[in-house]
């Protein structure tokens, strides 16, 4: 929901969030 919200707003706040969540899960894995 908030997701499609932003993504109409600003299409880049989509692909940002994606790119901080993986990184954010890659980081916890390798520690």
């Amino acid at each position: 929901m908030f997701v499609a919200l932003a993504k109409k707003r600003r299409p880049y706040i989509d692909t940002f969030l994606f790119i901080y969540i993986v990184k954010d899960f890659l980081q916890a894995t390798n520690m």
